[in-house]
């Protein structure tokens, strides 16, 4: 049955929708990449950490209690220690001791003011994306080397005879701070990897707002991705800013155990450091994962077929799924091979058309997991054809059928003639309809078909002349 038509002084009304109806692309964030296997779950040493945290950020009252009892412990070693004025290896051991309780206070006392502010210390090495950070991670590392130097220099001269500064006429100083030009070292030790991690942020963020890469999320961070890049391959430059860092490192920090103070860094082992550093941040700068379509096949797309879209950075981080934008359409795309399990190759993916396409040419365009979106692909959509009316024209406000090459089983039909709209059903190959009363016969009719709400089909048609 048909209902009476209905009059509307534009575009129809588009019907209840049971079949597929227009949709508008889900809205995405950067993709999480599980690791470890678990789904950002805390396991083994982690799960301990993230417990004791959790515990003292809900006793707020006690974590500062304790931080003030071991500021005052310490307050009182450093002054009984002073008044009996240690030496030797006591003094060494007393001075370790010191030196471990400072460090341990501080980073209890930071890691309480980083989770009132609902983060982690893990927050000092990581990135935007979630993954550790390569520069955070070098900058982090010298900090508490250096700052264990001073806690452990301190140490000892407030405990023993020691005086802070080196005696300037001592040829081979001990456990004191050299005073001169050896501070220039230390300051480009410090200052290029926090130049490099403030410069590659800044890169990164810029980069990652105008589309130019798509860095992702990780669910957790890991050791791994010092030394890889946000699609997970091993990086050469990260790895060689890490190995020249860690082998000035190591030559500062055993040095110091031996010495007590702080030795000269060679030249060398300073400009690899920092000419490892240039080259990192430079990398940063010249790096794009931009997603780019290359093919759509087939450009022709028909309803219910089966469409493979090829191109480069379709699917960040080896994501599963990306979103087509199809016209007004958003429709699933399916990783079916990615481009980083065979070098040179490109991202694949397919998706299902729909039984109701958008007419004619189409913009295809593909939003990435990573919420970036590639230009567009032109492509054409098959469209079913108005065959005419079944037997003869019909007069305006009699019942009639409209032939059509294809129907969508199960879709709600409307047809409208200009801005007067009718409900049609589906009767095998025919729309079968009551045409509006009012409408004039003998000329043309711009008249669409309207599936789910869709445009399906257009034509003009034309109407019987009333019979005298």
């Amino acid at each position: 049955m048909t209902s009476g038509p209905q009059a509307t002084p534009g575009v129809p009304t588009p019907a209840p929708t049971t079949a597929p109806a227009p949709t508008t692309p889900p809205q995405l964030g950067p993709v999480v990449a599980p690791r470890h296997g678990a789904s950002g779950a805390y396991r083994g040493w982690r799960l301990v950490a993230e417990k004791f945290w959790r515990y003292f950020t809900r006793h707020p009252a006690l974590s500062w209690l304790m931080a003030l009892t071991g500021l005052i412990a310490m307050v009182i070693i450093s002054a009984v220690g002073g008044t009996k004025n240690l030496t030797g290896h006591v003094l060494t051991g007393w001075a370790y001791l010191l030196t471990v309780l400072t460090m341990l206070l501080i980073t209890f006392i930071v890691g309480l003011v980083l989770r009132a502010g609902g983060t982690s210390l893990s927050a000092l090495v990581k990135g935007g994306d979630n993954r550790a950070s390569t520069s955070k991670t070098q900058y982090v590392l010298w900090t508490i080397g250096v700052a264990f130097a001073l806690a452990y220099i301190s140490a000892r001269t407030v405990l023993g005879p020691n005086t802070f500064v080196c005696d300037t006429n001592d040829n081979s100083p001990h456990n004191c701070v050299p005073d001169g030009p050896i501070w220039q070292q230390y300051l480009i030790l410090l200052g290029v990897p926090a130049a490099a991690a403030v410069i590659a942020k800044a890169t990164t963020s810029y980069q990652v707002s105008n589309g130019v890469i798509q860095t992702g999320q990780s669910s957790q961070a890991s050791v791994a991705d010092i030394a890889t890049d946000y699609t997970g391959q091993a990086d050469l430059v990260d790895v060689q800013y890490l190995v020249f860092n860690i082998i000035a490192f190591l030559y500062f920090f055993t040095h110091f155990l031996h010495a007590g103070t702080f030795v000269t860094v060679p030249s060398l082992l300073l400009g690899l450091t920092s000419a490892s550093a240039a080259t990192y941040t430079l990398t940063k700068a010249l790096q794009s994962s931009k997603p780019v379509i290359s093919t759509v096949q087939p450009a022709h797309i028909v309803p219910d077929a089966t469409v493979t879209v090829t191109g480069q950075n379709l699917f960040p981080a080896g994501a599963s799924e990306a979103t087509v934008q199809l016209g007004t359409l958003g429709l699933t795309l399916t990783n079916t091979a990615h481009a980083a399990a065979a070098p040179g190759a490109l991202d694949t993916g397919t998706f299902l058309a729909p039984p109701i396409l958008p007419s004619g040419n189409q913009t295809l365009t593909v939003i990435t997991s990573a919420n970036v979106q590639t230009a567009g692909y032109t492509v054409s959509c098959e469209q079913p054809v108005v065959l005419g009316w079944a037997v003869g024209q019909p007069i305006a406000g009699t019942p009639a059928d409209l032939r059509l090459s294809r129907l969508v089983p199960g879709a709600q039909y409307q047809v409208a003639f200009g801005s007067v709209v009718a409900d049609a059903t589906a009767t095998g190959a025919s729309l079968h309809l009551t045409v509006p009363s009012g409408l004039a016969g003998g000329t043309d009719l711009p008249t669409t078909v309207y599936a789910n709400g869709l445009p399906y089909a257009t034509t003009t048609l034309q109407l019987a002349l009333p019979q005298p």
